[in-house]
């Protein structure tokens, strides 16, 4: 099987009580989404690149 696997582990924690919980819920979890895309996307190009003839 020939392929690039690519794992990700990630551990944080958010304090501040109900106020992390609330940054957390509105603005920690969609920046990891935007950063994990962007990611999976930057990714994909450059293994293709590496794939293509020349």
């Amino acid at each position: 099987m020939n392929g690039t696997i690519v794992r990700d582990v990630i551990r944080y924690e958010v304090g501040f009580g109900i106020f992390g919980e609330w940054a957390q819920n509105l603005l920690l979890i969609r920046k990891l989404k935007q950063t994990f895309e962007y990611r999976q996307m930057t990714l994909e190009k450059l293994l293709a690149q590496d794939t293509q003839p020349g």
